[in-house]
Parts: structure tokens; C-alpha cells; sequence
């Protein structure tokens, strides 16, 4: 993390990509989401592209980005709530 407040001394760094995406596998796990379906919500480009937009743009675009590359068969209710969860923590 020091190389990168060395290059982007403006940039808040606020916790660990490895770590939030471990938490919110779990909480993917505990909503009883299909393992597939997480597996594809943590490939690269998917969930982790909502920590670089806007914190304002999370609970609309950013959510909405993240449903549209996956396949919500069988859980839409499940991803709605997951959305509603992320979009409080942000």
C-alpha cells in the first residue's frame, strides 16, 4: 500500500480489495446464493469495478452494472437483497 500513496498521494485508501471481497462472499454464502453465481460476481470486472466509481453512483449505476453481468436465475430475490445490503455499505 505504501507504493500506492506513493503514486497517488491523494487517493484515500480505506481497506484490503482481498478483504472486502471475502466479506461479501460471505455474506453471498449466507443468502444461500448459488456457488457459480458467486464465483462469476468475483471474477475480475465484475463487483471489484464498484470500488473505483463514485461512492454516489454505487446504489444505481454501480448496482445495476454489477446485475447485468451475471445470471440472476433462481435468485433475483436473493441479488435484490444482496444489492440493498451493498448499497447501505457502500
Amino acid at each position: 500500500m505504501n507504493a500506492i500513496t506513493e503514486q497517488f498521494p491523494l487517493v484515500k485508501i480505506v481497506g484490503c480489495l482481498f478483504h472486502w471481497k471475502q466479506a461479501f462472499r460471505r455474506k453471498m454464502v449466507e443468502l444461500r446464493i448459488a456457488r457459480p453465481q458467486i464465483s462469476a460476481i468475483l471474477q475480475p470486472g465484475v463487483i471489484d469495478v464498484l470500488t473505483i466509481i463514485h461512492v454516489d453512483q454505487i446504489a444505481d449505476k454501480g448496482i445495476r452494472f454489477v446485475r447485468a453481468q451475471m445470471d440472476e436465475s433462481g435468485n433475483k430475490t436473493k441479488w435484490t437483497h444482496f444489492g440493498v445490503i451493498f448499497a447501505r455499505r457502500g
